[in-house]
């Protein structure tokens, strides 16, 4: 081999060399970066690990308040849209999620005075709760008309 061609290979070597060892800097300097950001984001948590770490310290009896509170607010939302210009307002009594049977529903729809609801529309606001509320008996529901001024 002549002194050009070691020379050659040397540079190679040292240029091969020197890329290796900046590819490891700037690999570690990445990770490093990625554990930092880690970290930092860490501190930022999203409204559901929240909520979930909320519902964690929650007793059983506040997470069957929140059931209930849940399943009324949607029940009068569907009610208001089966009777329509019509307020209403759901009450459960001796809720328990587990078990519906017990329970007992109170619906009051607050009309204009002199409107009153079908018996269509009385069927159906029943196999609503009942249908939402399984093994809930439907003669433990109970649908009160309040009459208000126009």
């Amino acid at each position: 081999m002549n002194k050009t061609r070691k020379k050659q290979y040397i540079v190679i070597f040292f240029f091969l060399i020197v890329v290796l060892c900046a590819y490891f800097m700037i690999s570690g300097k990445l990770t490093e970066s990625r554990k930092l950001a880690d970290e930092r984001n860490t501190d930022h948590i999203t409204y559901a690990q929240f909520k979930t770490g909320q519902q964690a310290a929650m007793t059983e009896a506040d997470k069957e308040k929140m059931k209930q509170a849940d399943l009324e607010r949607s029940l009068q939302e569907v009610i208001q849209s089966i009777v329509e210009g019509s307020d209403s307002q759901v009450s459960i009594q001796d809720f328990n999620s587990a078990d519906f049977s017990a329970s007992a529903v109170s619906v009051t729809l607050y009309t204009e005075q002199g409107n009153d609801i079908s018996q269509e529309q009385r069927d159906g606001i029943v196999r609503t709760i009942a249908g939402s509320m399984e093994g809930l008996p439907q003669n433990n529901i109970t649908i009160n008309i309040s009459a208000h001024e126009a």
